[in-house]
C-alpha cells in the first residue's frame, strides 16, 4: 500500500475528509484520533520478539495503521505520536 493509500485510508477510518492543511483541519485530526485511535500496550507485547531482534520497537506504518483501522488496536504515547506524524 503506498503512501496516499494509507493516509486515504486512515482519513476514511477518523471521519476526516481531506483538505488543505489549516489549523482547523489540524484540530479536526486531533479530536477524531483520540476519540478514535485507543491507548494501549497490548501491541508493545506483540512487537517486543520482533523488536528485540532488530532494535526496532516501533512497527512499520503500514503494520500500525492496518491495526487500527482493521483491529482496533492503538498504541502508547510513543507509537501513536510517530503513526500521527507518519500520515
Amino acid at each position: 500500500m503506498n503512501a496516499n493509500a494509507i493516509v486515504d485510508a486512515f482519513l476514511d477510518y477518523l471521519q476526516v475528509s481531506k483538505r488543505d492543511n489549516d489549523i482547523i483541519f489540524l484540530n479536526d485530526l486531533i479530536k477524531s484520533h483520540q476519540l478514535k485511535v485507543r491507548w494501549e500496550n497490548l501491541t508493545k507485547i506483540l512487537d517486543y520478539e520482533r523488536g528485540y531482534l532488530t532494535n526496532d520497537f516501533i512497527p512499520p506504518i503500514e503494520e500500525y495503521f492496518n491495526r487500527i483501522i482493521k483491529h482496533g488496536y492503538g498504541g502508547t504515547c510513543w507509537t501513536i505520536a510517530i503513526g500521527f506524524i507518519g500520515c
